[in-house]
């Protein structure tokens, strides 16, 4: 499956380039090593997303948290354009490479759903009634219940014009190009 992942260039050196695999240190994220309410809301929803990777994804490694990627962006299944806002204005010297990953270990997601519901830690709904049901309804057990489940629509990728790609890891043989942002 092609998609496309953006790292700091010194990352690469130190990883790909001299033939070790690339995994997401936690130890190094400035989010999910805070203690704010913002962290624990997003350490929740990765600790989600790793479960349901857990489930689709064979993990021998054990690794803690995926790699994320793009498979489409802007409704595009190509390589995203490095003159788009997302890319620019990085303190860091980034890259981005275009890798080529089996398809059995990716999973696919909407990226705005993800934003909006997991990332937010708000359910997603789709209809009135839905939301009816989870407002009025359910108790505060319950809808924590309905939240999760309601996560899992952002697997419907479908009609997405953002669709992000986890996987556990970056092996240097996925490596198909480079392309250099300025």
């Amino acid at each position: 499956m092609l998609l496309w992942h953006y790292m700091p260039i010194k990352v690469y050196n130190q990883t790909l380039t001299i033939g070790k695999e690339y995994v997401c240190d936690i130890s190094k994220s400035e989010i999910m090593n805070s203690s704010d309410l913002d962290t624990i809301t997003f350490k929740d929803a990765y600790d989600w997303l790793v479960d349901k990777m857990n489930e689709k994804i064979d993990n021998p490694d054990n690794i803690a948290y995926p790699v994320w990627g793009w498979h489409t962006f802007d409704g595009k299944h190509e390589k995203p354009d490095l003159r788009n806002n997302y890319f620019k204005n990085r303190q860091t010297p980034m890259i981005l490479v275009e890798v080529d990953i089996p398809e059995d270990q990716v999973l696919l997601s909407d990226e705005e759903k993800w934003c909006y519901s997991c990332l937010n830690n708000m359910p997603y709904f789709e209809t009135d009634e839905e939301f009816d049901n989870y407002e009025n309804e359910l108790t505060d057990n319950g809808k924590n219940t309905v939240k999760k489940e309601s996560w899992n629509k952002i697997f419907d990728v479908e009609k997405s014009d953002y669709i992000q790609a986890c996987f556990w890891q970056l092996k240097p043989e996925y490596v198909k190009k480079i392309y250099k942002t300025k």
